[in-house]
């Protein structure tokens, strides 16, 4: 994936991915208190920053370290700070957050338990992919079959209409939203 970065033009809009935007609006989050948030396959940090916007104390990971780097150039950016590192999934120590999300991520069947266990006590998952079949990448359907730590809320497919940056050729994302009690 570090190839997909190695441009000097970033890859992405640099803005929140609007499927995160209706996932998090309703679910009726209070980031009064310090709340923390895991950013999966961060990319180039747009959602991490939206979230850090928001109040959330953001740990961003994703396992290519230009796109690590552009995540903490568009923090700084944007004055706010997130924790964004260079690591994969599988290399990632468990920790507990109060919101998960992983938009497009390279995650295994395998990684599911470990995916569960990163929700913290009445914390949420937000699962996004691209609306295809894959074998190879765990799609939310499969991950919705295999939940077995957290509660699903629902899992809906999302329209878009994207004009601008990488993604701008997919219009249907598919999202699943699950809690831990």
């Amino acid at each position: 994936m570090e190839d997909r970065y190695a441009s000097n033009e970033r890859v992405w809009s640099g803005d929140p991915n609007a499927a995160l935007l209706n996932a998090v609006a309703g679910m009726g989050l209070d980031v009064a208190s310090p709340c923390t948030a895991l950013d999966i396959g961060c990319g180039e940090g747009a959602d991490a920053v939206w979230l850090a916007q928001q109040g959330w104390q953001v740990t961003a990971i994703d396992h290519a370290p230009t796109a690590v780097r552009r995540a903490q150039e568009l923090a700084a950016e944007n004055g706010v700070q997130i924790d964004a590192r260079a690591v994969s999934f599988q290399d990632f120590e468990r920790a507990m957050f109060d919101l998960v999300i992983c938009f497009f991520g390279q995650l295994s069947d395998d990684d599911v338990p470990k995916l569960e266990s990163l929700v913290a006590p009445g914390g949420w998952l937000i699962f996004v992919h691209h609306d295809m079949e894959s074998e190879k990448y765990l799609m939310p359907a499969r991950l919705k079959e295999q939940l077995t730590e957290l509660e699903l809320v629902d899992d809906y497919v999302f329209e878009k209409n994207l004009e601008r940056g990488g993604g701008a050729h997919h219009h249907r994302d598919l999202v699943l939203r699950a809690r831990r009690s």
